[in-house]
């Protein structure tokens, strides 16, 4: 198996970020290069269907789903990429100086193309993905604290 960690600080809550990474429905809110996400359900067992420009595509699945230490697990059970057997997980953590710190690892088997290309392609999504979230959540401008989590 192939394991792939991304990890970013934020300068924002980890609550306010999990409100963003947390919602299983709408993993299009910070992956731009999905043109359409349908979800059935929310809890351990629901699905996901997403396209992805260039006519690509993934079906996931809610491994697990803990709300209260912000983290989900999820599988995609079929996909148009070269790799199979991928788990991944979203877990953000509270950093005790401020702000908070996003962990999305994956590990799978690459199958039909060379563990360099389909890292490479990890390396795509989740980069492209923390960029975006750094966008939507930028945190305080210069010279504002960070709020307290309440």
């Amino acid at each position: 198996m192939t394991e792939f960690v991304m990890q970013a600080s934020f300068h924002v809550s980890a609550d306010e970020l999990w409100q963003t990474v947390g919602n299983w429905n709408r993993v299009d809110a910070f992956l731009p290069m999905i043109t359409s996400c349908e979800t059935s359900g929310e809890l351990p067992g629901a699905k996901r269907s997403i396209k992805i420009e260039g006519d690509m595509w993934v079906e996931e699945e809610l491994l697990r789903y803990e709300p209260e230490i912000r983290s989900y697990k999820y599988s995609i059970t079929d996909s148009s990429f070269p790799f199979r057997d991928y788990v991944g997980t979203m877990k953000i953590n509270e950093d005790p100086e401020g702000g908070c710190h996003f962990v999305w690892s994956c590990r799978f088997k690459p199958e039909g193309a060379p563990e360099d290309e389909v890292l490479g392609i990890m390396e795509y999504f989740f980069g492209t993905g923390m960029a975006e979230l750094e966008t939507l959540h930028p945190g305080p401008a210069e010279g504002e604290e960070l709020a307290e989590a309440e």
